[in-house]
């Protein structure tokens, strides 16, 4: 055995009983223009974006999720991952915090990976989220974004 196999013999030692405990899902979109905080990653152009994710009976999920990106310059893609829990009371009131890390691959014109955390509450297809940056886009400033959805199935 060389001293690469052992390590990704280990790794998915430790993750095997995890995969079979863990809801497993994943998502291919395409959108027109991808859009964070009301802000055009992409220059107003389309975007794939894709995620992988495990969620867990007790309320935790992990994950990570891709998109490409436009800045006009050499950034092309973000790859953010994120750790939270979520559950639901009694009452059909839910609640999620999450942590975020976005990440900028083979950025050089600027350094701006960042922490987010995000909170939010919900009940009969109405969110509130509050999302908070210390630090947003590695520029010092904090960064805040409240939100509010609505999300009603059409077809069933």
């Amino acid at each position: 055995m060389n001293k690469k196999t052992i390590p990704a013999f280990l790794i998915s030692f430790i993750l095997a009983p995890l995969a079979n405990a863990a809801d497993l899902s994943s998502t291919v979109t395409f959108v027109s223009d991808y859009r964070y905080h009301g802000i055009s990653l992409t220059a107003g152009d389309p975007a794939v974006q894709a995620s992988i994710d495990a969620s867990f009976d007790n309320g935790i999920y992990f994950g990570a999720w891709g998109s490409n990106v436009d800045f006009g310059d050499d950034a092309n893609l973000e790859v953010d991952y994120y750790v939270g829990y979520s559950n639901e009371l009694e009452n059909g009131i839910g609640y999620n915090l999450t942590a975020l890390y976005y990440t900028y691959p083979g950025y050089e014109a600027a350094d701006i990976d960042y922490v987010e955390f995000s909170s939010g509450v919900s009940f009969k297809g109405f969110s509130v989220y509050y999302n908070y940056a210390d630090d947003y886009v590695n520029t010092g400033e904090s960064g805040q974004y409240l939100g509010l959805d609505f999300t009603h199935e059409i077809i069933h």
